[in-house]
């Protein structure tokens, strides 16, 4: 169920951002200072990304990230043999300690990724 989750919060944030990408080259053939003018006339637009499209795809791959930090050490420790976790030489016990650490830094890094926007907004104005 958990790597069902992962694949779809990895699918609908690369869905988003395609989304936003394809709404932002709509708008820039409209915009004429994004223009490159050339010596016909065209008016051909660039295809590099604008700043929203870069704030979107940060956003999503951060947030993506997020769960790859935590999840994998901690589906590794729900999936290997209880046996071995007294030993502290052990890979189990190993593994099992790192997801103990991460499980509750799971919201942390989340809660960062959704404040990140607001953090680099309020330095910038400083």
């Amino acid at each position: 169920p958990i790597c069902v989750a992962i694949a779809s919060i990895t699918v609908m944030q690369a869905r988003i951002f395609y989304f936003v990408r394809q709404s932002e080259q709509k708008m820039l053939k409209w915009r004429f200072s994004k223009r490159n003018l050339d010596v016909s006339g065209s008016g051909n637009t660039e295809m590099t990304m604008t700043k929203r499209e870069k704030k979107v795809f940060w956003q999503s791959a951060l947030y993506v990230l997020s769960f790859y930090i935590t999840w994998p050490i901690i589906l590794t420790s729900l999936l290997i043999k209880p046996d071995g976790y007294e030993d502290p030489l052990s890979v189990a016990y190993k593994i099992s300690s790192a997801a103990s650490f991460l499980w509750p830094l799971q919201g942390f890094f989340t809660s960062a990724v959704y404040f990140r926007p607001r953090i680099i907004e309020l330095l910038s104005n400083c």
